[in-house]
């Protein structure tokens, strides 16, 4: 590449291309970013991301694929903690909002 870089630039490239790192352990697989003058750049490692509302993950032995889905949208101890007082409010009564459905 023949453009000028800023170390922020390319910090922020760094961080996009973690992004495209496979989320499990692939030994033939590896990501490099290097510039000239710039140290802290190298080895791309993977972001593990635990904020999501679903996640499917699928195996395949030959035979059957098995798909589980983590479901992680709603921490309900949260709802029924810190915001019971909201669904004890008269608006919230109705069977769509309560904490039964």
């Amino acid at each position: 590449m023949t453009d000028v870089w800023e170390v922020d630039a390319l910090n922020h490239l760094q961080g996009a291309l973690q992004d495209l790192v496979p989320p499990f352990s692939m030994s033939n697989f590896e990501q490099y970013l290097y510039a000239i003058g710039v140290g802290e750049l190298g080895k791309v490692d993977r972001n593990f991301y635990e904020d999501f509302d679903y996640k499917v993950s699928a195996a395949y032995n030959g035979d059957v694929l098995n798909l589980t889905i983590a479901r992680n949208e709603l921490d309900v101890n949260i709802l029924t903690t810190e915001y019971k007082d909201v669904f004890d409010l008269e608006e919230m009564q109705a069977d769509d909002y309560s904490m039964a459905s």
